[in-house]
Formats: C-alpha cells, sequence, structure tokens
C-alpha cells in the first residue's frame, strides 16, 4: 500500500511514457508474441482454478476433507478478486478510457488518471481500470499464501515467480497492445494480493479461531 500511495503522483506520467514506448507510427504494437501471451498466458489460472474446484467437489468426501480450505482458497480468489472485483465492479464502471481511446495514442478522448473515475455516460466503452488479463496472472500470488501456511517453501517461491513472472509478462503485453496502462496493471497485482491476503487470513485463521472457540466452550457446558 506504501508503494501504491507512492507510486500515484508519478502514475500519469509513467502510464504516458510507458505505453508511448509501444506507440510507433501511430499504432500500438503488433506482434505474435503479445497476441501469444494474450491469448495463451491466462490458461493456467484457468486450469489451477478448474482443478481447485474439482478438489473442492472431492472434499465433500471424508477421505478428501483436508483438501477443502486450500481448494475453496484457490476458487474463491479467482472468483472474487478476478472476477467481482476487477472485472464486475472495476471495469464496467470506473470509466477509464484505454491507451488506444485518448487523444494523445489516436483516439477520442483525453487522458484520464486512475484515480480520476469517470461515472458518466462515455463515447465508447472505457474499461481500461484495472487489468483483467494481468490478474489472472498475480492470482499464482495464492500459491505463495498456501506455501506460507503449510510452510512449504517450494510452494511459496513458486507462487512468487508464477505472480510476478505471468503478472508482468500479461501487463506488458497488455501495455504493448494499447489495452492498458501501466497503472491498470499494478493495480490488479495489488487487488490481486489484498484479496489472497484476506482470504488467506478468513479461511486459515480467524474461520478455525472462531471453531476452536465454539469447540471449547461447547466443552466447559458439558
Amino acid at each position: 500500500m506504501f508503494l501504491w500511495i507512492a507510486f500515484t503522483p508519478w502514475s500519469s506520467w509513467l502510464d504516458m511514457e510507458m505505453s508511448g514506448a509501444f506507440y510507433q507510427e501511430g499504432v500500438f504494437a503488433s506482434h505474435s508474441f503479445w497476441d501469444a501471451v494474450y491469448t495463451y498466458a491466462i490458461w493456467p489460472a484457468w486450469a489451477v482454478t478448474g482443478l481447485a474446484l474439482m478438489g473442492l467437489i472431492l472434499s465433500l468426501t471424508q477421505s478428501y476433507h483436508s483438501w477443502r480450505r486450500p481448494s475453496l482458497f484457490l476458487v474463491l480468489t479467482f472468483a472474487l478478486g478476478a472476477g467481482v472485483i476487477i472485472n464486475d465492479v472495476l471495469k464496467e464502471h470506473w470509466g477509464r478510457p484505454r491507451p488506444r481511446q485518448v487523444i494523445e495514442f489516436g483516439g477520442l478522448q483525453p487522458f484520464r488518471p486512475y484515480y480520476q473515475p469517470n461515472f458518466t455516460a462515455s463515447p465508447e466503452p472505457s474499461k481500461s481500470f484495472p487489468s483483467g488479463h494481468a490478474s489472472l496472472g498475480y492470482y499464482f500470488f495464492t500459491l505463495a499464501f498456501l506455501g506460507i501456511i503449510y510452510a512449504s517453501s517450494v510452494l511459496y517461491w513458486l507462487g512468487i515467480a508464477l505472480g510476478w513472472g505471468l503478472g508482468i509478462l500479461l501487463s506488458l503485453s497488455r501495455i504493448a497492445q494499447g489495452g492498458h496502462f501501466l497503472s491498470d496493471t499494478l493495480a490488479s497485482a495489488l487487488i490481486m494480493w489484498l484479496t489472497a491476503w484476506g482470504l488467506a487470513y478468513f479461511l486459515f485463521i480467524l474461520f478455525p479461531f472462531k471453531e476452536e472457540m465454539r469447540i471449547v466452550r461447547e466443552s466447559e457446558l458439558s
């Protein structure tokens, strides 16, 4: 959060500079590599979430009961972070024009910093803030949290590597294509981290503590 606050005064300048680096001769970068990243780099998040959903269903049986909490954590982070918060709430209503929609890059709308939402009607769909694609890379922060919870350094560093690796790769692809500003992608990283942190706290710390207190009270009454 402190880094985000420090970034904010410089965000507009960095947004324009970063997008401008990919804007040449009146068009944004068009390359098969960025197109492939845009299309395929989101699949790992979908695959992990699908496996987690299967694990959640299996956890309804006694044999796989221990899978319930981590599976629910993976599914909820995807659904709430990338789904509800980023795509359904912010992207649909924030009203920030994409780089290719602003006047400086050949579009029709004035540039709007991320902290100046436009909740009124826009001349065209303006869904730049935050980045949905980048969120599916940063989704892998969930593995880092699971690594901490289950004391697995391998899982922790895998989550850090995949989260930042895929997150940055997807972020660069969307900036290069004129689909998002730098601040849009960094906001996705922050939202996914905070969503994973909040759910990890609720599912692995708060909820078990309340359950333990309930058992203690029942034992005292019996």
